[in-house]
């Protein structure tokens, strides 16, 4: 009598050729995905700048009443000291720290900057600047240094954002 032996499982073979194709898919799949996560920081980003450039702005007209920044920013804002004895004003989520500093005379300008909490993606707003030099990108994920372009940069192509 010819016993017949019931295979249970997989050969190696069968294994390496599985993960051979698993391999080759997620090289794929992950700088697609890792594309799809700058992109949404980048936009989180923005979304950060100009909510704070609103809320400095709105500070600015009271200002002219003498309110002082410490006073017309939410609760969210912690005044700081900076290591020349100015304060600025942080405010912080989980993936940015967004920076208003006060400069000029009384106060009554202002330089914003949001970067996030990696340090990949680093952008500046100086309202009162030259039209040239008002939006500046310092960091993005894929270039660490950007030699301060002149807009905020939005993609690999170098597109800035349209205001």
């Amino acid at each position: 009598m010819i016993s017949v032996k019931k295979n249970k499982g997989f050969t190696l073979v069968e294994l390496m050729v599985t993960l051979g194709i698993v391999g080759i898919l997620l090289s794929f799949a992950v700088p697609g995905y890792k594309d799809y996560i700058d992109k949404a920081k980048i936009s989180e980003a923005i979304s950060l700048m100009l909510k704070t450039s609103d809320e400095a702005n709105s500070c600015l007209i009271d200002l002219r009443g003498g309110v002082d920044f410490n006073d017309c920013l939410g609760d969210e804002w912690i005044a700081k000291q900076g290591g020349l004895g100015n304060t600025y004003f942080e405010f912080s989520n989980k993936n940015f720290i967004s920076t208003l500093t006060p400069t000029g005379t009384f106060s009554k300008m202002f330089r914003i900057d949001v970067m996030s909490k990696d340090s990949s993606i680093v952008y500046a707003y100086i309202p009162f600047a030259g039209a040239n030099s008002r939006w500046k990108t310092y960091a993005l994920p894929w270039n660490k240094n950007i030699n301060n372009q002149n807009c905020w940069v939005i993609n690999k192509k170098g597109d800035c954002y349209e205001f």
